[in-house]
């Protein structure tokens, strides 16, 4: 792979094993684009399929892809390939860079595993098995596991990164900083959302138990609960959360004020059709709001 003078800084100086960056020689839309990268290049040129790559993720500041491929052998193949082909395009409009490094380490169970806010020590691997539960769907474990790393694209992370105007609250009235924490339970909407949701709708809750922020956003709890007892208690509090994600989402881009009634019918949809698929297939299909009254908010008149 070439890796020319002058451009020493785009090279990390750890590096992220089985993963190869392609710099756009240009800062042209067509090479900068995710969809039309992954087409020309990633399956068009080299070949490769969703199983072969693990992650590709976009450097704003080098203006590049860095793409993870599953193992050593895939690696090898792309980067000869990458060498190989060089001068022929599409890969021609790409600097290609080598970020493996032996400076790593390499992730593996007996890893120590990372911590929690909040929580006691032990409590994170119970939090990291729950992220992968196999009663979640996909679109269940990309939640929960992005709420595990307070890594939701909630307004104060988006404003901590540069990429939002405030970090507040959109909720009327509300003015405090819209973390993962508070979106999903500490903010006064979501207080309602979660008071509607009794144990009376979603059997699974714990009925006659108070909910906790551990339990809640983690699926930590003191009290011992069977396993198959968890596995539904757990996939209805992801349901919920989910519904209220959506709703906050709503509001945001669509000024949609949805009522708590509206959330939790949401939360059940989205249970009817995880268990009446038993597990599969793990993606949802695009649902529809529950069909109850969805007011739009309308900012007060400045005087």
């Amino acid at each position: 792979m070439t890796e020319g003078a002058g451009h020493e800084r785009t090279i990390p100086r750890v590096g992220l094993r089985c993963t190869i960056r392609f710099q756009a020689r240009a800062a042209e839309e067509r090479l900068t684009a995710r969809t039309g990268f992954c087409r020309s290049v990633i399956m068009g040129q080299l070949g490769l399929t969703v199983e072969n790559v693990r992650c590709i993720q976009w450097n704003q500041q080098e203006k590049a892809f860095d793409v993870t491929l599953m193992d050593l052998n895939i690696f090898n193949r792309v980067a000869e390939t990458c060498v190989k082909e060089a001068g022929v395009s599409p890969l021609s409009d790409y600097r290609v860079v080598n970020l493996d490094r032996p400076n790593f380490r390499v992730v593996t169970e007996r890893e120590p595993v990372s911590p929690v806010r909040g929580l006691a020590l032990g409590e994170p691997t119970t939090v990291w098995r729950n992220v992968n539960h196999p009663a979640l769907p996909n679109r269940l474990r990309d939640l929960s596991w992005m709420t595990a790393h307070e890594i939701l694209p909630v307004r104060s992370v988006m404003h901590s990164r540069g990429m939002g105007a405030n970090p507040t609250c959109p909720r009327q009235g509300c003015g405090a900083h819209e973390t993962v924490r508070h979106v999903l339970w500490e903010c006064t909407a979501a207080g309602d959302q979660w008071a509607m949701a009794g144990s009376l709708q979603f059997p699974y809750l714990p009925a006659g138990e108070v909910l906790t922020a551990q339990l809640v956003l983690y699926g930590v709890s003191p009290k011992k609960v069977p396993p198959a007892l968890f596995q539904k208690q757990w996939l209805t509090l992801s349901a919920i959360k989910d519904a209220i994600w959506t709703s906050r989402n709503l509001l945001v881009r669509k000024r949609m004020l949805i009522p708590p009634v509206a959330v939790i019918r949401m939360a059940a949809a989205t249970l009817k059709v995880v268990v009446a698929a038993g597990g599969r297939p793990r993606t949802q299909p695009q649902r529809s709001l529950a069909s109850v009254p969805i007011r739009t908010w309308e900012p007060e008149p400045h005087n």
